[in-house]
């Protein structure tokens, strides 16, 4: 008679208990028995590899797939941003052509001319400026040194 697979792991003798239709060991130690259906768990055991095999072959024909997709879309994806790139150029051509720049100076904005009054504005109050702010300035002209 066949081990059941609790004993052969274990290198034991499988004795079928006289009451039971499973061994002393595998009721010692509440596992399922097989030993006298060895032929239906070997069957069971080759089924499930089999259907794992399958679905191993199905799911890296998913990956194949998707992979595949992956690459289209990086090259669309590409292709779009170089289109992108090209359009935005051709833009800026012809906005520049619409808009071309003109040479004069940009104009002051009308707020940096009140900020800063001249010595001759009438709306100058030189009697509130402290003349202790002018002591540090020098009134020589600056000189180069080398």
């Amino acid at each position: 008679m066949m081990p059941c697979s609790n004993c052969y792991r274990l290198g034991r003798e499988c004795i079928v208990a006289a009451n039971s239709r499973r061994c002393k060991e595998c009721i010692d130690q509440k596992v399922s028995y097989n030993g006298s259906d060895f032929a239906a768990a070997l069957a069971r055991n080759m089924e499930e590899e089999k259907k794992l095999e399958e679905r191993e072959e199905e799911l890296t024909d998913k990956l194949i797939s998707v992979q595949g997709e992956i690459i289209s879309v990086r090259r669309r994806r590409k292709v779009l941003r170089t289109r992108g790139k090209e359009l935005f150029g051709r833009g800026m051509v012809d906005f520049e052509k619409e808009n071309p720049p003109t040479s004069a100076p940009p104009a002051q904005s009308s707020f940096a001319a009140q900020a800063a009054p001249s010595p001759s504005d009438p709306s100058l109050d030189w009697s509130t400026l402290d003349p202790s702010l002018l002591e540090g300035l020098s009134l020589q002209s600056p000189t180069l040194s080398r």
